[in-house]
């Protein structure tokens, strides 16, 4: 089944970031599309891209570096 975004999308993002968070990811300030900004580890770098991509991507379905982040951004990894 194709990756669908609807209600669950922001919950999602709070959830990985709070484990990329727990793992010492960042500093880095998400910007999702449709969404409020999320701070990781206090802010930092910004992350610009589409909120399924970056769940995706932090899910490890999703090759992380057209969004400009490394392996590392993968909480199952």
């Amino acid at each position: 089944r194709a990756p669908q975004q609807g209600p669950g999308i922001a919950p999602s993002v709070r959830h990985i970031a709070a484990q990329l968070e727990a793992r010492g990811w960042g500093p880095a300030t998400l910007e999702l599309s449709g969404l409020d900004p999320v701070e990781i580890g206090g802010g930092g770098r910004v992350v610009k891209a589409e909120p399924l991509d970056f769940v995706l991507a932090a899910s490890g379905r999703l090759d992380p570096a057209p969004l400009g982040l490394d392996a590392d951004v993968n909480i199952y990894g």
